[in-house]
C-alpha cells in the first residue's frame, strides 16, 4: 500500500484504530509514573541557624567555608548511614539569612536524616571557623536554632507530576506502535484503497449486519428494511448492476414482467470471503431489498462454499418460509448445490447467488454462472493479494467480474473506490411495483421499457 504522510486526520484514525495498543501503553505508562514516584519519595530539608558575633561584610565567604570539603568531611562521622562525601556535598546548600546568620539546609530522604546531616555540618562548620586554621580568622559562632523539623515538596505533588509525566510518555510510545503496526498492515481499509487493489470500481458501499446463527439470518430475510440512504445506495446498485449485465434482463430488473422463459431474467453473485461475515450478508441484503420493491427475487445459497457463516445461512434458507404474502409472491430463498445450480436458475426476475471462497485457496464453482460478479468485502480484511485472487478464480469460473460492494465502511472514509461516473443516467432505477402503469416520465420505467423493445 502507497505510504501517506502522517496529518492530524490520520493520526487521529490510527489511534481510533488501535486504540488497545494505544491504550494499553497510555495505561503502563501512568502505572509507571506512578510508580516512579511511590519509589522515589519526595526528599526532605532541615535547616540548621548559625549565628556569628557580629554582622560580617563577607558573610558569603563564611557561607562557601561552611559548604567547603574540610568542614563536610569533618562532619561525615557525626552523620553515619552510610553517607559519602559526594552525596553529602549535593545535599547540602548554606546561605546568608542575615548579616550574621547562616542557614546550613541539608537535603536527604527522611526527616531525621536530613536534621542529623544539617546539625552535624554546623557543628563542623563552629569548630572549623573556630580554629586557628580557619580562612576568616578565629571567629566564634554558635548554633541558633538546631535542625529539629524537616519539609518536603510532598507525596501528592510528587504523584501529580510523574504521573501525567508517564502518562503523556505512554501515549506517544503507543502512537509510534500503532504508526509502525499501521504501516505495516496490508489490509484494505479506503473505498480508493479496495478498488485500486484490483482496478474494479466500487459500485456501493453498505451497512451490513452479522447474523450469527440461523435465527438471525431468518430475522434478516424477514425483517430487514434498510433506511433511507442506505435504501437509495442498493437502488443504485441495482441500476448499475443492471447496466453492467450488457443489457440481460434490463427491463426485468427495472422491475417489469413476471420472469417466464429465459428473457428478462438477471443473474448476479456475490462471492465473499468465508472470513467476512458481514460481507456474506450483503447479497441476503440486496434480494430481500430487491424483492421489497416487487422484483421477483429468488435468493439462492451455494450449499457447498465454504465457512461457518454460510453454513448457518444456508441452515436459515433451508428452514426459510415467507414473512408475509407480499414476499411469498416476490421472494424465494434457496440452498442448492452445484448439480442443483447445474441444473438452471429459478425462473425469477432476479437471480441473486451468495457463495464464499476460503482465503488461503479461493475457488468459485464453475456452477455459478450469472450475468454479473460482484465481490463483497469488508474494510481491513482483506490485502491486495488475497481480493485479486479472489476475482481471478471468479473470473476463471467465467464469472463476468463487473464492481465491488463494500460492507460497513470505516466512517472516516470519504473516498468513493471510482464509482463509475455514468455518461447518461442509467435507463431506469429498481422502482416499487404496484400493478400500474404510468405515464412516461423522465427516465421512467415505461418510458425504458418501450426503448427497449425498440
Amino acid at each position: 500500500m502507497t505510504q501517506q504522510q502522517p496529518t492530524l486526520r490520520r493520526s487521529m484514525r490510527i489511534v481510533r484504530r488501535y486504540k488497545g495498543i494505544v491504550g494499553g501503553f497510555a495505561f503502563l505508562g501512568l502505572v509507571a509514573g506512578v510508580g516512579y514516584a511511590y519509589l522515589n519519595p519526595p526528599q526532605q530539608t532541615s535547616s540548621a541557624l548559625v549565628i556569628l558575633p557580629t554582622p560580617k561584610p563577607n558573610i558569603q565567604t563564611d557561607t562557601l567555608i561552611a559548604e567547603s570539603a574540610p568542614v563536610l568531611t569533618a562532619a561525615l562521622p557525626k552523620i553515619g548511614h552510610g553517607m559519602t562525601l559526594t552525596a553529602l556535598h549535593q545535599g547540602i546548600t548554606a546561605t546568608d539569612a542575615t548579616g550574621n546568620v547562616i542557614s546550613v539546609n541539608a537535603t536527604d530522604k527522611t526527616a531525621s536524616e536530613a536534621e542529623d546531616d544539617a546539625n552535624a555540618v554546623a557543628a563542623s562548620f563552629l569548630s572549623f571557623i573556630g580554629s586557628a586554621n580557619s580562612p576568616v580568622g578565629a571567629v566564634a559562632g554558635r548554633v541558633f536554632v538546631p535542625a529539629s523539623t524537616a519539609t518536603s515538596g510532598g507525596a501528592v505533588k510528587q504523584f501529580i507530576l510523574y504521573g501525567p509525566i508517564g502518562l503523556v510518555a505512554g501515549l506517544l510510545i503507543g502512537f509510534i506502535v500503532a504508526l509502525r503496526k499501521d504501516r505495516g498492515d496490508r489490509r484494505l481499509r479506503t473505498r480508493d484503497e479496495i478498488a485500486n487493489s484490483i482496478g474494479v470500481p466500487v459500485l456501493a458501499a453498505v451497512e451490513a449486519d452479522q447474523p450469527g446463527d440461523a435465527q438471525a439470518w431468518l430475522r434478516l430475510l424477514a425483517d430487514y428494511q434498510p433506511d433511507a440512504v442506505q435504501a437509495w445506495t442498493l437502488r443504485t446498485a441495482l441500476a448499475r448492476l443492471r447496466s453492467a449485465s450488457g443489457g440481460a434482463g434490463a427491463g426485468q430488473i427495472a422491475g417489469s414482467g413476471n420472469g417466464a422463459g429465459g428473457a428478462g431474467r438477471t443473474a448476479i453473485a456475490v462471492v465473499s470471503s468465508a472470513a467476512d461475515p458481514a460481507a456474506l450478508a450483503i447479497g441476503p441484503q440486496l434480494a430481500v431489498f430487491a424483492s421489497s420493491l416487487g422484483i421477483p427475487t429468488a435468493l439462492i445459497v451455494c450449499a457447498q462454499a465454504p465457512g461457518e457463516a454460510n453454513t448457518t445461512l444456508r441452515a436459515a434458507a433451508a428452514a426459510w418460509s415467507p414473512a408475509s404474502t407480499a414476499q411469498a409472491n416476490t421472494l424465494r430463498v434457496i440452498a442448492a448445490s452445484d448439480a442443483d445450480l447445474q441444473g438452471g436458475l429459478p425462473g425469477a426476475a432476479l437471480t441473486v447467488i451468495v457463495t464464499t471462497v476460503d482465503d488461503a485457496a479461493p475457488l468459485v464453482s464453475e456452477a455459478v454462472r450469472a450475468h454479473a460478479t460482484v465481490l463483497a468485502v469488508s474494510p481491513r480484511v482483506a490485502t491486495p493479494e488475497q481480493l485479486a485472487r479472489v476475482a481471478a478464480s471468479a473470473a476463471d469460473a467465467g464469472g463476468n467480474v463487473v464492481g465491488i460492494m463494500v460492507a460497513n465502511p470505516e466512517p472516516d472514509d470519504v473516498t468513493t473506490g471510482f464509482a463509475p461516473a455514468m455518461g447518461r443516467q442509467p435507463r431506469a432505477l429498481p422502482t416499487r411495483m404496484n400493478g400500474t402503469t404510468r405515464a412516461p416520465r423522465g427516465n421512467g420505467v415505461v418510458a425504458t421499457m418501450r426503448e427497449e423493445r425498440r
